[in-house]
């Protein structure tokens, strides 16, 4: 039962997430953010949050920007999800394949 909430949990983070980045988050011209993976820890309390930024080059500027932000994103996840306890977020950048 627990897997099956964590799943879930994870699955609407990722998805209201994404909403806010694409409609409530300005971001630069030619750049764009993709949330890859959330996982939840066992007790609902935090959660990581794995983003990958494109282009490449754009990733040293604006991940800082995200990390700076994240108290923005946090209360617009609180407002958003109707859930007992909103994990808290954590974002971490995404391993790239490197060709």
């Amino acid at each position: 039962m627990e897997k099956f909430r964590e799943e879930k949990i994870n699955k609407l983070i990722r998805k209201e997430l994404s909403e806010i980045f694409l409609r409530e988050f300005e971001l630069p011209k030619d750049s764009l953010i993709t949330v890859d993976k959330v996982e939840v820890d066992e007790k609902f309390k935090k959660a990581s949050v794995y983003l990958s930024i494109f282009p490449e080059k754009a990733k040293k500027n604006l991940f800082p920007l995200l990390v700076k932000k994240i108290y923005f994103f946090q209360k617009e996840l609180n407002r958003r999800l109707k859930i007992y306890s909103v994990p808290q977020i954590i974002f971490i950048p995404s391993p790239t394949l490197k060709n």
